[in-house]
């Protein structure tokens, strides 16, 4: 008797968390940096998002869930409805059931011996799994680096197409599309600038690239020397060099543990109880010759997954322990047969980094780069309206007056400079858009004298901010809008009209600077003498021996001002006092 085969698709959640597909996976024959050597994976069924969690012991399964499901049900308000999971222990303890039922969640077990009902996350462990090996087999870092690959795959496979959903999980679950510029070859090498370094020593370390960290901008690194995985914000990636090296190519023992034993499951006893009465029945019959007829196993409904081979991606991962441990493979005696073929990665795994430089992917911003750009672009209204608002910047501060163009006049040129500012959330906050003077034309001793401008000490600061914490004062930050054009000019410094905004009644004219300009180089130092001037006149007293720290005692009132260039931090114990410094300062 043979089993009856898998037909049918099941029925799709029409929500998020509708359903949640669960599975468990190892133990691996090497353990994870950090001592990991199982991982599970939740995938929301509607959305096709999967989460990702490395872990030591397969008793933390249930932990993992909770911590699941309280960070999920916090970001997307929804509740999960129904958990769907095969029939291992982690699943069916006593602590896992009552929880489920106290919070109304369903459970929704496979029958024995059919994992393809929970083939959803069978697929996703095989697909994470195969892309690791091809991972690690194209590098040569110590294999126990596999959680890093496990959590890089996780997260790329969030954000690319799959054939289940219409877009990519990304985009349903977030409810935007995912930005790529920021993807890099896994484990290419990468020059990282250390923090703190000698004068005579080099400024950048050769790290490789192995993670994407959730909690913080940046990436993961891992330095093969000291054996250490730290984040920092960004390098110099080697990509093209590291593909063009084609040396690669070694086979990685990835596999779980399997573990032999005898003992039979509640549901395989109940199954053989029975089992047992119609082997006894069919015995008896074949003494006699008799026919035996066999009623057909129905056919059960096979919930038919199609998800794409390529990468994954998760962004809710725990980050593994910053410590090396490695177990020594077994030694193999006799050599293997191995292909001369020469191995190399696929396509879809190369990330987009292609031989043409034109066409490499940045991380920076795709923000025009002229004027013309910007009118061009589909945010024009955007940053028509950014060019409005900084004009009339420049109006109402006075910054030059229009004067008729002579032969012994030379205007520098000016042009436009758009940014576009991301929140926190990946979104466009403001559209921002500067006016900047080429400065780079000006030659000293005849456009401008001296450029220098003080900052405040790195030490100066944090001596305040503890005398603050110690005193409980207040602490307030303010920034300065466009500080530079406060600044007055003595040189005389002609500049050409900016783009977009000359008459054809005044296009001979050209700009007579009165107030310093975004480029100019005397423009920080401009600013800073005109706010070292104001603000004395408000009884601030400046520091004799920090430039940039001014302070005002009055009474039983204390207050510190503290400047870096354009940022101002106000720190004191009088908040009426306070707010009447921070009026003054924004008239």
């Amino acid at each position: 008797m043979t089993k009856s085969p898998f037909i049918g698709t099941g029925e799709r959640a029409s929500e998020l968390l509708g359903l949640v597909h669960t599975d468990v996976c190892g133990p691996m024959k090497i353990q994870a940096k950090g001592g990991y050597s199982y991982f599970i994976t939740f995938t929301d069924d509607m959305s096709r998002y999967g989460f990702l969690y490395l872990m030591k012991h397969k008793s933390e399964s249930f932990e993992m869930f909770k911590r699941f499901r309280s960070e999920i049900e916090k970001q997307t308000g929804n509740s999960i409805k129904v958990l769907r999971s095969d029939r291992g222990g982690e699943y069916l303890s006593e602590n896992f059931i009552d929880y489920l039922r106290e919070n109304g969640i369903l459970s929704q077990w496979t029958p024995p011996g059919t994992p393809q009902h929970n083939g959803v996350s069978e697929r996703r462990n095989r697909t994470l799994l195969d892309m690791v090996r091809s991972m690690m087999g194209f590098t040569d870092l110590p294999v126990n680096l596999w959680g890093y690959a496990l959590e890089a795959a996780t997260y790329l496979l969030n954000k690319i197409p799959t054939k289940t959903v219409s877009t990519t999980p990304y985009e349903i679950w977030k409810g935007r599309k995912p930005n790529l510029k920021h993807i890099k070859v896994w484990s290419c090498p990468a020059y990282v600038k250390k923090l703190q370094i000698d004068k005579l020593e080099a400024r950048s370390d050769k790290c490789r690239f192995i993670r994407y960290p959730k909690e913080t901008m940046g990436y993961y690194f891992y330095h093969p020397l000291d054996h250490k995985v730290f984040v920092a914000r960004g390098g110099t990636f080697l990509e093209r060099e590291f593909l063009a090296e084609g040396s690669h190519g070694k086979e990685i023992e990835l596999d779980e543990t399997q573990e032999e034993t005898n003992e039979t499951t509640a549901a395989q006893e109940h199954e053989m109880e029975f089992e047992q009465p119609f082997f006894d029945v069919l015995k008896s019959t074949q003494r006699l010759q008799s026919p035996t007829i066999v009623a057909p196993e129905p056919a059960i409904v096979q919930e038919q997954v199609n998800e794409p081979e390529p990468a994954v991606v998760q962004e809710q991962v725990n980050e593994p322990i910053l410590e090396q441990i490695q177990q020594p493979l077994n030694p193999i005696h006799e050599p293997l047969r191995r292909s001369s073929r020469a191995h190399r990665a696929p396509d879809r795994l190369n990330l987009m980094v292609q031989d043409d430089l034109s066409n490499e992917v940045h991380h920076n911003d795709d923000d025009p780069k002229n004027y013309e750009e910007a009118m061009q672009s589909l945010d024009r209204n955007k940053w028509q309206e950014a060019m409005e608002s900084e004009m009339e910047s420049m109006k109402i501060n006075k910054v030059w007056t229009l004067v008729e163009a002579s032969k012994d006049i030379k205007p520098i040129g000016c042009k436009w400079v758009y940014k576009k500012k991301i929140g926190a959330d990946g979104k466009v906050e403001t559209y921002k858009a500067r006016l900047v003077a080429k400065g780079y034309r000006k030659k000293e001793g005849i456009d401008y004298d001296e450029t220098f401008s003080p900052v405040a000490m790195l030490k100066s600061i944090r001596i305040l901010l503890a005398i603050a914490a110690y005193y409980d004062y207040e602490i307030w930050q303010m920034d300065v809008k466009t500080a530079f054009l406060n600044g007055e000019l003595k040189e005389d410094v002609y500049m050409t009209q900016p783009k977009g905004y000359t008459s054809m009644s005044d296009h001979n004219k050209v700009c007579k600077l009165r107030r310093s300009i975004y480029g100019l180089k005397q423009a920080s130092r401009s600013w800073n003498i005109h706010f070292n001037k104001t603000i004395e006149k408000f009884d601030f007293v400046k520091c004799e021996e920090e430039p940039c720290v001014y302070k005002r005692f009055s009474g039983s009132t204390i207050i510190f001002l503290v400047l870096y260039v354009d940022d101002i931090l106000l720190i004191g114990n009088d908040i009426p006092a306070m707010q009447g410094t921070k009026v003054w300062l924004s008239e």
